[in-house]
């Protein structure tokens, strides 16, 4: 007998979804999940910082090191101050006043020798021989004035 007459039952209706209430169909195989977390790829990242921060440090290093160096090392060029007597300075004075800058600046002075007399007066030169850290050392002493005052400059 057909269905929708009188007296036979008609099918119940669909539950839901494209198949009722029946499961949706499952492929015949399917693929496996991974036993593992797939590796992220960051390592070149990681190194990429690392060098960034040693190249960091070194600069900063760098930097340190040229400044400390920089304090700790003897300057090339020294003022300095002798009393002038009738417009000029023994030989004594202004070696003892050369050893003193030198050694102030952090040098060993093993011999200091200057000229008998020298004229002090603005742009009167003076140039003194001697050993320094072991080293031979020339001193050029540029008078700035009359006073007394001078720069020396070291080779």
């Amino acid at each position: 007998m057909p269905a929708g007459m009188p007296g036979v039952p008609s099918p119940p209706p669909p539950m839901g979804g494209a198949y009722g209430s029946y499961p949706a169909p499952v492929p015949a195989w399917h693929h496996p999940q991974p036993m593992y977390e797939p590796r992220r790829r960051d390592g070149l990242a990681i190194a990429a910082v690392i060098m960034a921060a040693l190249a960091l440090l070194g600069v900063l290093g760098l930097g340190i090191a040229t400044f400390v160096g920089s304090e700790l090392a003897p300057s090339w060029v020294l003022t300095g101050d002798v009393q002038p007597v009738n417009g000029s300075t023994t030989a004594s004075a202004l070696q003892h006043e050369l050893t003193r800058l030198l050694e102030d600046d952090g040098s060993f002075v093993d011999d200091v020798t200057c000229p008998d007399s020298s004229p002090v007066d603005q742009g009167a030169v003076t140039v003194c021989h001697g050993q320094v850290d072991g080293w031979d050392w020339t001193g050029i002493v540029y008078f700035e004035d009359g006073g007394g005052a001078f720069t020396l400059v070291q080779h």
